[in-house]
């Protein structure tokens, strides 16, 4: 089973570090097949980052400008000691 955790900010809000939530629950939705297999090229993506860099990986953002929307990816690296 996957381990990971889920955070965000509420759209129209100033994201800042006391208004991020974390979230138990997300949708993520795609308007087209493409758009879902852009967002998984980036998942493929993040993660040879992080086979290729290790704990040197940081993170790495989706944005979609036409929806102010963004997905980062990080690796939490508390958890993986």
């Amino acid at each position: 089973m996957a381990h990971f955790k889920v955070y965000g900010f509420i759209k129209g809000e100033e994201p800042n570090e006391s208004s991020l939530k974390e979230m138990s629950t997300v949708s993520l939705n795609f308007y087209t097949k493409e758009d879902c297999r852009e967002f998984l090229e980036f998942v493929t993506n993040c993660l040879r980052d992080m086979e290729a860099h290790g704990d040197d990986f940081g993170h790495d953002h989706f944005f979609n400008a036409a929806e102010d929307t963004e997905v980062i990816i990080d690796l939490l690296l508390d958890v993986n000691k």
